[in-house]
């Protein structure tokens, strides 16, 4: 009995590695006329809502004649992120402060190819919300914060029920296809945050599996 339940638990507990690690992404946005060339977000399997010391990055002071940017911690963290990786959600939001400098527009672009397939990530500034995937440029000539949201489109996260059974949630509306531009490999960045995931489950899982094994010895 006790080794069908270790089994079964070792069973859950890959299948919820998978489920977070395959949908674990990051996304670099890159900048001109900023204090900072560019500013890297997603989500991995083992961040919080709030700042991550092995995953979130605390950005440097504004500089001098150039637009100051970072994205709002989740929590009460004093300065901008760098980098801001959310917990794999079937939605996820980031906000990105963009301050431009007066005459200098602060230019926002991205590789569409990296985007992730899984993932529908829609940007809203105050000229109006976009697909991520129409656009791979934008220009923010005022003072801003940048609204960011990841709606997971395929695939499971572990422990979440479909959402239609959740009372009082919103449930997305199929949005049109807009067509994917030919998607190359993975970024060093989204394979580094999906390692991190699945090494702290995977460890997690041997030290209960050997727990169980030391209780059913010891009970022999």
């Amino acid at each position: 009995m006790i080794r069908l339940l270790s089994l079964l638990i070792l069973f859950a507990l890959l299948g919820a590695r998978t489920a977070y690690t395959d949908n674990a992404f990051s996304v670099k946005l890159d900048f001109k006329n900023a204090h900072l060339r560019e500013l890297h977000f997603g989500c991995a399997a083992d961040a919080t809502n709030g700042f991550d010391r092995t995953l979130d990055s605390p950005g440097p002071p504004p500089g001098i004649e150039t637009a100051y940017i970072g994205f709002i911690p989740g929590d009460k963290t004093p300065s901008l992120l760098n980098r801001d990786y959310r917990p794999v959600q079937k939605e996820q939001k980031w906000y990105l402060l963009v301050k431009p400098h007066p005459g200098k527009p602060t230019v926002i672009s991205w590789d569409q190819a990296s985007l992730p397939s899984n993932w529908a990530l829609t940007i809203t500034t105050k000229d109006g919300g976009f697909n991520m995937l129409e656009k791979s440029q934008i220009d923010i000539t005022q003072e801003q914060t940048i609204e960011i949201i990841g709606d997971l489109i395929s695939g499971e996260v572990a422990g979440t029920a479909d959402p239609a059974a959740q009372p009082g949630r919103k449930v997305p509306v199929d949005k049109p296809t807009v067509s994917r531009p030919e998607v190359q490999s993975e970024s060093s960045e989204t394979t580094e945050v999906k390692k991190r995931g699945g090494t702290i489950l995977f460890a997690l899982g041997a030290v209960l599996a050997i727990a169980i094994l030391v209780a059913f010895v010891r009970g022999r």
